[in-house]
């Protein structure tokens, strides 16, 4: 047994000889993630998440913790915050956001990050992958935690990660919708999953472009989205209770387009079960380039990647401070994917570009159709 790394014997001080009742296995493509946590009650929260992607709990191993080379063992302990003597640094924010939102501490062995606002401390290394702090309450931290080893995984493989949404359309279309920050990308992709569309993902798609035929991964999370988006849908109209509703349809557009009040949409419920695919082909790439302050009409052309390269800001998005390399090696600043590595992954993509007003109906009309 090779000696335990300083960030494992940190971790070990919250683990060892702890009992982990709550167990789920998470499976996306073939990565597997095996969830343990002292609080049974967040066990169930996240299997009601990940549903489409829950695989039971895990080898009939009653919960105990395991070592095993195809499975990421992901551990939650419930805890106070922790205040740890490490130097924490800022963890760099993506352009046009504010506000301290991470900082990292790196150790022998690994990396601790925290949550600056929440007290969640994650302490993470080839061998460890442990959440300590107020999780019941931090949920969606803890699916954020347990997305990253996906994430992780297949970026490592050379996946080209990407900050969109995906769909797959009819005759088997698969459709990545990106756009920069607040272009509607998610509202989008709901709107075609209404009209008979599955759902890969909301937010990240891994694209692998070393086979023929482009495919997607779509980590899974569940769109969180404003109160807009619900309001506009009517496949979405039991999320908001009533009463919200009458207050927000008193706001006038602009306004509600801004609000920040997010809510989680349950694919299943709101649209039916089996519409979640994870893995899917990638036959066309949109980028929502188009303004809701624009008059003209909304248009949809297709574009050369290679001498539109500033669209590619709508479609990179760097790992983050979560992630390792193979090496076990932890960056210190956001690792910026080079031009040239979407260029490669999109090779094989049709790209489109909306521009013009806003407008989800005349694009979903276009979309109808094939675009390749």
């Amino acid at each position: 047994m090779p000696e335990r790394t300083e960030i494992e014997e940190l971790a070990a001080r919250f683990i060892d000889e702890r009992a982990l009742p709550g167990s789920l296995l998470v499976e996306v493509g073939d990565v597997r993630v095996h969830v343990h946590t002292d609080r049974e009650s967040l066990a169930d929260e996240l299997r009601s998440y990940f549903a489409p992607w829950w695989k039971g709990d895990g080898k009939g191993d009653g919960g105990t913790r395991r070592d095993d080379d195809d499975v990421i063992d992901v551990v939650a302990i419930e805890a106070e915050p922790l205040a740890l003597e490490y130097d924490f640094t800022d963890w760099p924010r993506d352009p046009g956001k504010v506000g301290r939102k991470e900082a990292i501490a790196d150790l022998d062995g690994g990396r601790i990050v925290k949550k600056v606002r929440t007290g969640m401390h994650f302490l993470i290394g080839p061998r460890t992958k442990v959440a300590i702090g107020p999780c019941a309450a931090n949920s969606n931290q803890i699916i954020n935690f347990v997305n990253a080893q996906v994430l992780g995984h297949y970026y490592s493989c050379g996946h080209a990660l990407c900050h969109a949404a995906g769909v797959v359309m009819d005759r088997d279309r698969g459709l990545a919708i990106s756009g920069f920050s607040g272009g509607g990308k998610s509202t989008l992709a709901l709107w075609l999953v209404g009209d008979g569309s599955r759902f890969v993902s909301n937010d990240r798609i891994l694209i692998d472009a070393s086979r023929n035929r482009a495919r997607m991964l779509g980590v899974p999370k569940l769109p969180r989205i404003n109160p807009g988006t619900l309001l506009s849908n009517p496949a979405l109209s039991g999320i908001l209770p009533a009463e919200r509703v009458d207050v927000l349809r008193r706001l006038p557009t602009s306004e509600l387009w801004d609000l920040e009040e997010k809510y989680d949409v349950d694919i299943d419920r709101c649209f039916g079960e089996g519409r979640i695919q994870s893995d899917a082909p990638l036959d066309a790439f949109l980028v929502l380039s188009w303004d809701r302050r624009s008059t003209d009409p909304m248009d949809i052309r297709r574009v050369d990647l290679a001498e539109r390269r500033e669209l590619i800001a709508a479609i990179r998005k760097p790992p983050g401070p979560f992630w390792l390399d193979e090496s076990g090696n932890a960056p210190a600043a956001p690792i910026e994917p080079s031009d040239e590595s979407y260029l490669e992954a999109l090779a094989k993509v049709a790209v489109y570009e909306a521009t013009g007003r806003v407008d989800f109906e005349a694009a979903r009309e276009y979309l109808r159709n094939d675009p390749r």
